[in-house]
This record gives C-alpha cells, sequence and structure tokens, in this order.
C-alpha cells in the first residue's frame, strides 16, 4: 500500500466516483508490518471514504507453511477497519473455516500462497456476500464442482454471519 500511496495516479483515481474501493495489502505486510498496514490503508481509506466510496478490506489467507499467522492478520485488517470504518471481507477467515472441516483440503497453488480454483471460488464468495449483502449459498458452482461450491458458500456465509 505504500508504494501504491506514493504513485499519484492512485490519489488522482481516487478523488474520482466509486462505490466500492477494496483495499488488500501485500499477504504478509499484516504480520511483518502491521503499522505499515494501518497507516497507508488509513490513507488510501480516508481518501476513498471522501470521494464517497464503501471500503472493503479484503483479508486474504496465511501462508501455507504459517496458518497459526492468519489470526495476527485479521487483527492487522481489524485495527485498519476500525481505523477507516471499512468493512472486512473474511476470505482467510473462510479459508480456515473449510480447513477446519476438512483438513485434506487443498486451496493453495504449489507456491503456498496464491489460491487454487477452489480458494478463489471462496474469496469470491465471501465478496458475494459482503458487497450484495446476500447469502451466497445456492450459487452456481462455476470451476469447482458443486460440493466445493457448497461448502465454500456455506464456510463464507458462516464465518460472515459469526463476524469472525
Amino acid at each position: 500500500l505504500k508504494g501504491h500511496w506514493a504513485n499519484p495516479a492512485l490519489q488522482t483515481a481516487l478523488a474520482e466516483r466509486w462505490d466500492v474501493v477494496v483495499i488488500q495489502e501485500q499477504s504478509t505486510t499484516p504480520i511483518t508490518a502491521p503499522d505499515s498496514l494501518l497507516k497507508y490503508g488509513k490513507l488510501i481509506g480516508d481518501a476513498a471514504h471522501q470521494a464517497g466510496a464503501r471500503v472493503v478490506l479484503y483479508v486474504s489467507w496465511p501462508q501455507k507453511a504459517r496458518p497459526a499467522a492468519e489470526d495476527t492478520i485479521v487483527a492487522a485488517y481489524r485495527a485498519l477497519g476500525d481505523a477507516t470504518h471499512a468493512t472486512l471481507a473474511l476470505a482467510g477467515r473462510a479459508w480456515m473455516e473449510v480447513i477446519a472441516q476438512d483438513p485434506t483440503v487443498e486451496l493453495y497453488q504449489k507456491d503456498g500462497s496464491h489460491p487454487d480454483p477452489q480458494g478463489s471460488y471462496i474469496a469470491a464468495c465471501v465478496f458475494y456476500e459482503v458487497l450484495f449483502g446476500t447469502s451466497p449459498v445456492g450459487l452456481p458452482a462455476i470451476g469447482v464442482t458443486p460440493a466445493e461450491a457448497r461448502r465454500g458458500q456455506q464456510a463464507a456465509h458462516k464465518v460472515l454471519a459469526l463476524g469472525k
């Protein structure tokens, strides 16, 4: 976010009319530099709010090798959400819900960081409910099996309903 904030094009773009601005930091920054997330996320979020946009924070998942970092990631984004009055899209929490139900499920690409199609579908379900205020349960299975779709939809809805 620091690099984006330094780019004048971002500030120009934020001054335009947007309904929603989604903010996501590089995946390890909430763990290694939460103060940077807070500082630059707040600058971007405040600029988006000034232009009349709703701010949504894309709370992603930990790297596969560091599952315990998920609580740290969520805490850093919660602090930013409180500071900017933003909505949290808890994609990482929905991932962890799916993994808790079936520890053999694979949501990562081989790099252990980026999502595979099922991981992307879960994140999309989270955003569907956050943006439209409607449960994703019952949406079509696109790029995943019907069982994977149901599991992702239910996890996304459960996590958002509980506000975990």
